[in-house]
């Protein structure tokens, strides 16, 4: 968070909920070694067994470092300690995450959980407050953060609780802040995170013999070894077979997010290996895919650019053979308009009906993405008497369940096919360096998103003008899912 956003969330503190301040942190001293039994009479918190690693770590060491699965309970137990620090050990708690989003959505809405009315304060959004003074304190960790989280000191020790630690804005500064907080004896850090990629921070202190390690497998939690949810919101019993069968036990997802380990190589959230590529151009090279396509109908796909570094790029699919791949740069919207129609108009194949034995002339079907500049080419060719198909990225997936939206649902499909040997393309540099650049997460609702097109431009100087292109056109192949069956998910 900007030093200017951190102002005004700072402005708009709110208070959440309070408890009477009937008790005084004294009477809270016979838990000093005994956390599992405060965190269940005072915070309705009963941990499971890599959670109690985690808390004997705490008690043990001065770094902890925690990668887990997901649904591993990895916030919750860092919530549990930081209570038990802040009312039992009488130490100032700094809770930090990545971004406000996920301080707030996730980390501090355990600590709310685990603020029981037996416990005395007031918790605010921005911290809680134990007899009017601030014990717990919300801070982020990301890029542009770093300069607030340091200079918190405590004569009964600092403990800093950081959540999401493998974000990649979650970098040296936010872990060289909270060493400069933890310089005394009494001072503790614990990072929890997910495994995602090497070359982290994050990833860097599992191997400093100054930090305890712990890792939480999914086969190590409850609902694993019990085959049945025992702990709701955690993984269900068939989630690592499903994940498996997704992704591939040796692939970095599974690896990561199932088994949290870190993988071997490269970054977990990549979409497309550079092998099925290659593998795709020489189909390309050598045409043996053509003829198993020659049955599928043209499509046309069109991602526009008018002006700046970005390119017009046209596709022309036939199934999964991608036949020839056009780009052109600084024309206005009606030059691209004619050169569309163009190359469309060169494709149009007449051809006998066989009933009428009449002469039938076919166009190849025209996808456009409709979203911003797009929009005029739409509105030029239809004008022209030419059917379009007006692509939206950011709007309905066919499969509702699984992704985010249209883009991610078509980026998947691409990558299906090229998984399952089923492309040919073009050889392209720039087209290799888009499709393995492109990379996805899941959002807190197990849902599969792409990275921002504002981040990959920062990667690419540039768009995925080419990979959108063919996969816009490859959106009219998408398999449709459940009552969405009949529909498309693009505006026709």
């Amino acid at each position: 968070m900007a030093s200017t956003e951190l102002d005004r969330f700072r402005a708009d503190v709110v208070l959440i909920k309070q408890h009477a301040e009937r008790r005084d942190l004294d009477s809270f001293a016979p838990y000093w070694d005994d956390p599992l039994k405060f965190m269940a009479v005072e915070c309705d918190f009963r941990p499971c067994a890599k959670q109690i690693d985690v808390i004997d770590a705490f008690i043990a060491g001065k770094r902890t470092v925690v990668r887990g699965c997901h649904g591993a309970g990895k916030d919750a137990v860092l919530s549990a300690l930081a209570m038990f620090a802040a009312y039992v050990r009488g130490m100032l708690v700094l809770a930090m995450s990545a971004t406000e989003r996920q301080l707030l959505n996730q980390f501090w809405r355990e600590i709310g959980n685990r603020f029981t009315k037996s416990l005395p304060g007031q918790l605010y959004t921005s911290d809680l407050r134990i007899n009017g003074q601030k014990r717990i304190i919300a801070l982020t960790a990301g890029a542009g953060s770093v300069s607030h989280l340091t200079g918190w000191h405590d004569p009964h020790g600092v403990f800093i609780a950081m959540s999401e630690s493998q974000a990649e804005s979650v970098g040296d500064d936010a872990f060289d802040a909270a060493e400069s907080n933890a310089i005394d004896e009494l001072s503790k850090i614990v990072v929890v995170g997910n495994p995602l990629q090497s070359g982290t921070r994050f990833h860097a202190v599992h191997s400093r013999p100054t930090w305890q390690q712990i890792r939480i497998s999914a086969f190590e939690h409850p609902n694993i070894i019990e085959n049945r949810m025992v702990v709701l919101g955690g993984p269900a019993p068939t989630w690592p077979e499903e994940m498996r069968a997704e992704y591939g036990a040796d692939s970095p997802f599974y690896l990561s997010r199932v088994l949290a380990e870190f993988p071997a190589e490269g970054s977990v959230d990549a979409l497309i290996k550079r092998s099925w590529m290659e593998r795709a151009f020489q189909h390309h090279d050598a045409g043996d895919l053509a003829e198993s396509y020659a049955w599928k109908p043209l499509v046309l796909g069109l991602d526009v650019s008018r002006f700046g570094s970005n390119q017009t790029a046209l596709a022309v699919t036939r199934g999964g053979s991608i036949e020839a791949l056009h780009t052109w740069r600084g024309l206005d919207l009606v030059a691209t308009t004619d050169r569309l129609l163009e190359h469309a108009t060169a494709l149009t194949v007449p051809r006998r009906d066989f009933d009428t034995r009449q002469i039938v002339v076919t166009r190849p079907k025209i996808v456009v993405d409709d979203t911003g500049v797009g929009g005029g080419v739409t509105d030029i060719a239809r004008k022209r008497g030419w059917s379009i198909v007006a692509y939206n990225g950011g709007g309905r997936a066919t499969d509702v369940k699984k992704f985010l939206n249209a883009r991610a649902n078509v980026a998947w499909h691409f990558r299906t096919l090229l998984e399952q040997d089923k492309v040919a393309l073009p050889r392209s540099a720039r087209l290799l360096e888009e499709a393995t650049a492109l990379t996805y997460q899941l959002t807190s609702k197990g849902l599969i998103q792409l990275t921002s097109k504002d981040d990959l431009a920062k990667t690419l100087s540039g768009s995925t003008d080419l990979v959108d292109a063919i996969t816009m056109a490859l959106s009219q192949s998408l398999p449709m899912r459940g009552a969405y069956a009949t529909l498309r998910h693009v505006v026709m």
